[in-house]
Order: C-alpha cells, then sequence, then structure tokens
C-alpha cells in the first residue's frame, strides 16, 4: 500500500513488504497479496488478505490504525474467514457496524459482526473459478429499477 502526494507524485508513506515501509504492531498482521482497501468512517483502514505463513491460504479481513508519524500500521481487528482462495476480495464497513467480505476465488460472500459472528454466508457452487472480486451492500434491489420496468 502507497499513499502519494497528488501534486508531487512523491510516497507519502507504504507498508507491505517493501522495507522502509510503515512497521505491522503485531508482526504477524502484515497483509499478504491485499485487496478491497477501504478508509472506515472512523479513519481506520480495512481490507481483505491472505494470512501470514502459518494461516495461508485463509483469506482474512483485517483492520489497522494507521499511524504514520508513529510509523505503525496497529492491527485493530481481524476476521478469519476459514475460507481458502487462490485471490482475495473486499471488505466495507456497513452502516450497522459489521463487515460485508467477499471471500475472492472461495465463492463466498460473508457479514460479520465486531465478535466475529456470521450475520449471513452466501456460498456460489464450489468450484474453482468461482470468484466474488468486489461487494457493495444495497439496501434495496428495486431503487434499482425504474418505474416502468417493475
Amino acid at each position: 500500500i502507497v499513499e502519494v502526494d497528488r501534486a508531487t507524485g512523491m510516497s507519502l508513506w507504504w507498508a507491505g513488504t517493501v522495507p522502509g515501509g510503515l512497521e505491522f504492531d503485531p508482526p504477524d498482521a502484515q497483509f499478504h497479496w491485499q485487496h478491497g482497501l477501504v478508509w472506515t468512517d472512523e479513519g481506520t483502514l480495512l481490507l481483505s488478505t491472505e494470512g501470514d505463513e502459518t494461516q495461508r491460504p485463509n483469506i482474512w479481513a483485517r483492520e489497522y490504525d494507521v499511524d504514520v508519524a508513529g510509523g505503525v500500521m496497529r492491527e485493530v481487528w481481524n476476521y478469519d474467514s476459514g475460507a481458502k482462495a487462490d485471490t482475495n476480495g473486499d471488505t466495507h464497513r456497513l452502516a450497522n457496524g459489521n463487515t460485508l467480505h467477499a471471500v475472492g476465488s472461495s465463492g463466498e460472500i460473508k457479514e460479520v459482526m465486531d465478535d466475529e459472528t456470521v450475520v449471513w454466508h452466501a456460498r456460489f457452487p464450489n468450484q474453482r473459478g468461482q470468484l466474488v472480486g468486489r461487494v457493495e451492500w444495497i439496501n434495496d434491489l428495486y431503487t434499482l429499477v425504474s418505474d416502468d420496468a417493475r
């Protein structure tokens, strides 16, 4: 992950496996092959990632407090989806505080609470290549359809 100053093109900070970036607290909270990065309303960074060397190939949702001045990304929450995937996915914090997590090529989508309780779980046919790369919460599907189409 890199934040770039749009005016100068200079890197303001970075984190990941490239030396010199922000440190991870705890160290095993480092992301690997991250996808679906979003800033939450609380100012934390939420993403989908593979686990560390001992946790792979499960896909995790991880949330960090990014302290650029302190040189650290502090993990404030994580969720092991329990799903294995070759690609990651997408994450979003919902208005009710839960997290929506698309679990990449596992073909799964989950809504989970902070305490890791699964609110609901959608699973598409268990075949390789059932990729769920992006996900977005829509409160009412009918608002997407014109009155003429109803």
